[in-house]
């Protein structure tokens, strides 16, 4: 009797549609775990640019009128983050209305950024991210 020493054709179908299953898995997941990727790097953007703001006012008693205070001397940052993915989205910064800080000084603030998915508490302010609406926002520490 001869031995064979090879794989039948069954087996190598049942491993080929096993890999096949796996590689459409992987095909149909990768892009939501892209996503979350990108929206992580927003919120950590959204932190450090908050970190930055909360220096700034520690030292002036005040928020600045604009994010672009914060780079000046590389102080609070070395430059503004911008958004991982998408160019024409941008994270905005609103101090509140009105404020100068030669007359009203600047105490409040929102920051924002447009998230790919959806966060479960949207902003509850209308600010504009660039091109799309944010729906993400971080206030001062304590407040939102």
């Amino acid at each position: 009797m001869k031995k064979s020493h090879g794989f039948t054709l069954l087996e190598i179908i049942i491993v080929l549609a096993i890999i096949t299953t796996l590689i459409m898995a992987g095909l149909v997941v990768y892009p939501s775990l892209q996503r979350r990727a990108r929206d992580s790097s927003r919120k950590a953007d959204l932190e450090n640019i908050r970190s930055a703001l909360e220096l700034y006012r520690s030292k002036n008693s005040y928020y600045p009128v604009s994010l672009s205070e914060l780079t000046q001397g590389s102080l609070y940052l070395q430059s503004i983050p911008t958004d991982p993915h998408y160019p024409t989205q941008t994270y905005t910064y609103v101090p509140k209305s009105g404020c100068d800080n030669s007359i009203l000084l600047c105490t409040d603030y929102s920051i924002g950024a447009k998230l790919e998915i959806d966060p479960a508490v949207v902003c509850s302010l209308s600010i504009n991210c660039g091109v799309a609406s944010c729906n993400y926002c971080l206030g001062p520490y304590g407040q939102k």
